[in-house]
């Protein structure tokens, strides 16, 4: 950076950002989990686990 412009950028390929907190802004908790499966193709269990246990650490 050079005050405020961008001088530089080293791009990561295969990242991607899609709004997904944006889009489960508007769901309930049941309806955002479907949604969960396409965050990472390859492994969409892991996903879907890592948040049921954030949503129930949230719950209490």
């Amino acid at each position: 950076l050079d005050g405020d412009r961008v001088t530089s950028c080293d791009p990561v390929i295969g990242y991607l950002h899609r709004g997904d907190e944006k889009i489960a802004e508007a769901m309930t908790y049941n309806q955002f989990v479907p949604y969960t499966d396409r965050l990472d193709y390859l492994a969409p269990l892991a996903n879907n686990v890592a948040y049921a246990i954030a949503v129930e650490n949230l719950a209490g």
